[in-house]
């Protein structure tokens, strides 16, 4: 869900999410191959903002932070900055 903060052409949000993840792995040397599969969880949380232009036109940045439930990762957490352009 997301949830909108302030009124107008500009508007803050706060985000959350949860979900599954599926991950595939591929080691390749010169005498053997190994592949496997991993799937666990994702749960993130994000904020950002929303410029709506004249018209139906929108720009948003937003930043979210994850953390993945997957035997393959170190520590699991993610970070993305994300820029969308798009129509209402």
């Amino acid at each position: 869900p997301k949830f909108l903060i302030g009124k107008g052409s500009l508007q803050g949000f706060i985000k959350g999410a949860f979900g599954m993840q599926f991950s595939t792995l591929k080691l390749t040397s010169p005498t053997d191959v190994y592949t496997s599969t991993d799937a666990g969880l994702f749960a993130g949380l994000g904020a950002g903002a929303m410029k709506r232009f004249k018209g139906n036109m929108i720009v948003s940045l937003e930043y979210e932070w994850g953390y993945l439930s997957n035997s393959y990762y170190n520590d699991g957490f993610t970070h993305s900055v994300m820029l969308g352009v798009g129509k209402m």
